[in-house]
């Protein structure tokens, strides 16, 4: 799995947690990396968790079965085909933090590589899952 934007790490702990063999968390921001290695440290998580400082535009990525990334709808429009590269053939995007109104332009910059075949709502915000169908 890719954790894209990791914050906290809490998607790349709850991944772990969940049976994912190897997990690679990546932020731009020094902070949020200090917590998402403090929250790996607190619930003992060591083994298949790489965490580490990234720029989604320019630096190398390695492709994953399962690519989430909470971001901004801004950032997420403006990388689609960035992020849809780095799912796997038959591989899953989960992608969240979209307020509502944004939904609608945020799953149309990932039209041409991903399927859509799920959207959630809690209160004004949006998550969508999307899937790609391609050949290797």
């Amino acid at each position: 799995m890719l954790d894209l934007g990791t914050g906290s790490g809490v998607l790349a702990l709850a991944a772990l947690r969940l049976g994912a063999a190897d997990v690679e968390a990546v932020d731009y921001d020094p902070e949020a990396l200090r917590n998402a290695e403090e929250n790996a440290r607190l619930n003992g998580v060591t083994a298949g968790l790489t965490i580490r400082q990234a720029d989604l535009a320019s630096d190398s990525l390695t492709p994953a079965d399962i690519v989430v990334a909470n971001l901004t709808s801004a950032l997420l429009q403006r990388e689609a085909s960035r992020i849809a590269e780095l799912v796997r053939p038959d591989g899953t995007l989960i992608v969240s933090g979209i307020l509502d109104h944004e939904l609608d332009d945020v799953l149309a910059a990932f039209a041409a590589g991903l399927q859509v075949t799920d959207t959630r709502r809690e209160g004004e915000w949006r998550a969508a899952r999307l899937t790609a169908s391609r050949p290797a």
